[in-house]
């Protein structure tokens, strides 16, 4: 049995996803994204199946998350942990790396 090392920071994890995928002890899921403009307003909207870890890139710009639907728990770089269950409406602030896990 493979001895697994604690992950230390959020940018720890993502690397060990990515080697994970590359040799096949993990399977990159699909999360399929829309994209919405509206005059100067863009928006997004991801859907992350159950189950499923991810990484978001940095956020470069201060803006509002909406969760539609679900559960999902959701670590930053501080070490801090917090629940969002839908219907939920925060802001996120730039430099925000998150590392998040659907319920």
């Amino acid at each position: 049995m493979n001895e697994v090392a604690p992950i230390a920071s959020i940018s720890q994890l993502k690397a060990a996803m990515d080697e994970g995928i590359a040799n096949g002890e993990l399977h990159a899921v699909e999360a399929p994204l829309e994209h919405y403009q509206a005059g100067d307003l863009y928006g997004r909207r991801i859907y992350v199946p159950a189950g499923t870890t991810i990484v978001t890139k940095v956020h470069k710009t201060q803006h509002l998350t909406v969760a539609l639907k679900g559960h999902c728990t959701v670590f930053n770089e501080s070490g801090d942990k917090f629940d969002v269950i839908a219907p939920q409406v925060f802001v996120t602030e730039p430099g925000t790396l998150r590392a998040i896990y659907a319920h």
